[in-house]
């Protein structure tokens, strides 16, 4: 009966053991398990977080009024971007703007101290910039413009920013137009222009690719696809503008999705 009740016990004991053995293993698996599900949605919010990031884009317009500055900011991709930090000389306020899709929004600035030159922190962490430029200045960037009032010209700039958004004071100049050229890289294999802001009857204005004439139909605000372009290629963008005269403020605003400045 001893020798039994031994075996008994023995048998007891190893299945004690194999069931704390069993219950630690299923432990660690669920625990690991949790763990490597954890870092994957962890890597790919990550991923996803850096995609939205790296296609965050801003242009940034400095204005002046009785009232002081404010900030026209537009928004030429298809995601909202949250701006929260505006900064200038070394000042800063905060705040939460949406700029939605193809769209702008406006932000009047509070602080005190600032200077003409802002820049603008997203909430992904991007910074974009703008400067105060003067009633009919055109706005930096990297475009090279020859600058014209009717035939007589004017003179040359640069604008260091691919979107273009210029605004022009009734009486500034009764003839005005320019041209810009630029070479840009095909990025996206749909690349299109945005045109933003309705423009008067008296605004002419044409987009040339390698000398090709690109049509903008009625003018009216639209997206326009650029065809007959392939992706990775570098083309030779013109800008063209020219007034009859006008009795009014008017707007030119240009995005450029899909395209980006050559590296040459």
């Amino acid at each position: 009966m001893r020798r039994n009740s031994r075996k008994g016990v023995s048998t007891v004991i190893g299945m004690a053991i194999f069931l704390v053995i069993f219950a630690m293993s299923a432990s660690y698996t669920l625990i690991w398990t949790q763990h490597f599900s954890d870092y994957s949605n962890a890597v790919k919010g990550q991923l996803e977080f850096e995609q939205l990031r790296s296609s965050e884009r801003l242009t940034v317009e400095v204005f002046k009024d009785d009232s002081g500055y404010w900030l026209k900011v537009s928004n030429p991709t298809g995601q909202v971007v949250v701006v929260t930090q505006v900064w200038s000389n070394h000042k800063y306020q905060t705040g939460e703007w949406g700029i939605p899709p193809f769209g702008s929004a406006r932000i009047d600035v509070s602080m005190s101290g600032h200077d003409d030159n802002f820049k603008l922190v997203t909430s992904r962490g991007n910074v974009f910039s703008g400067s105060y430029v003067p009633v009919g200045g055109p706005r930096p960037g990297w475009w090279s413009v020859e600058w014209y009032n009717i035939s007589t010209p004017l003179g040359s700039s640069a604008w260091y920013n691919l979107d273009i958004n210029l605004h022009w004071y009734r009486y500034t100049n009764t003839y005005l137009g320019f041209n810009a050229t630029s070479k840009l890289r095909v990025v996206n294999e749909t690349p299109r222009v945005v045109i933003k802001e309705d423009l008067l009857p008296s605004v002419n204005l044409t987009i040339m690719v390698n000398d090709e004439i690109k049509k903008l139909g009625d003018w009216k605000e639209a997206i326009y696809n650029i065809t007959n372009v392939i992706e990775g290629e570098t083309y030779e963008f013109t800008i063209l503008l020219n007034t009859t005269g006008y009795d009014d403020d008017f707007d030119l605003s240009i995005a450029f999705i899909g395209l980006d400045f050559a590296g040459d």
